[in-house]
């Protein structure tokens, strides 16, 4: 997403562009093929992800 209202947010934060598209995604109830990819800070989090994810097939990375 690279602007919203005709307004650039290429400039804004990361947390305010990803606040921003969960709401787009929320407020259109979209769904796949169009879809949110989860995101976290939590870097257990993000090890179990990349762990268990990438053996999921139609999950990209997965071999």
């Amino acid at each position: 997403m690279l602007q919203v209202d005709g307004h650039s947010i290429m400039a804004d934060p990361w947390e305010r562009c990803r606040t921003l598209l969960e709401f787009l995604v929320a407020d259109h109830a979209l769904s796949p093929p169009w879809t949110l990819c989860p995101s976290t800070r939590d870097l257990a989090v993000a090890r179990e992800w990349l762990a268990t994810w990438t053996r999921t097939p139609g999950i990209e990375g997965w071999w």
